[in-house]
């Protein structure tokens, strides 16, 4: 994945992927549609691009950009480690996870998503930090 310029995700439907920290931590954007969860991990024009499903026209804009441009892919690149290094290491998420935990459970206090309708290039309605919260 270290050659590679960026990681198509172009699912029709997904929960999370597993793919996007292994991405991110080669500094390779992700190009993925807006099924699932994948907006709340993949930052439109931060880590790389969110497309509507089966928007392929879309997909392959986002390639060409990134394709003709090696300093979009380079600020990209940068933002998806970035990303990874503050929200997906394993040091981070044990972290959390034992804070979580101690406090006794999720906090009322955690922001609550607000909508599940896909947010291509929106911002999120909820923090710009990733919630460990899984209320509906």
């Amino acid at each position: 994945m270290k050659a590679s310029w960026a990681v198509v995700l172009p699912y029709q439907s997904a929960t999370q992927s597993g793919v996007i920290p292994v991405a991110y931590w080669n500094a390779c954007p992700v190009i993925a549609t807006s099924v699932g969860a994948l907006w709340e991990v993949v930052r439109d024009d931060e880590t790389g691009y969110i497309v509507e499903r089966g928007d392929s026209a879309a997909i392959a804009d986002r390639m060409q950009r990134l394709a003709g441009n090696q300093e979009l892919r380079s600020r990209l690149g940068g933002g998806a480690f970035s990303f990874y290094d503050r929200w997906l290491r394993w040091e981070r998420i044990a972290d959390d996870l034992v804070r979580l935990l101690s406090r006794g459970g999720v906090s009322r206090e955690q922001p609550r998503i607000v909508s599940r309708e896909p947010r291509v290039n929106r911002e999120p309605m909820v923090s710009r930090e990733p919630s460990m919260s899984r209320e509906p």
